[in-house]
């Protein structure tokens, strides 16, 4: 039961840490802090779902057909 409650926990920090991020992200002053919230938030999202990686992928053309990975 105790197992459960530090993932419960760990978890729900991870999950207000995340949150915390996004209000941030309106606070940004320029592009580059920008950047670096993004990149805090996918890695708390990582530790959230327990994923190695995770990634964020823009379009590059009008056609939908090929894109670039912008944050990992």
């Amino acid at each position: 039961m105790e197992k459960y409650r530090e993932i419960y926990e760990r978890k729900l920090k991870n999950m207000n840490e995340i949150l915390h991020q996004i209000s941030c992200m309106d606070q940004a002053e320029d592009e580059r802090q920008l950047n670096e919230i993004i990149s805090d938030i996918l890695k708390v999202i990582g530790e959230y779902i327990n994923a190695e990686r995770v990634y964020i992928f823009d379009w590059i053309s009008e056609e939908h057909n090929s894109f670039q990975n912008t944050f990992e």
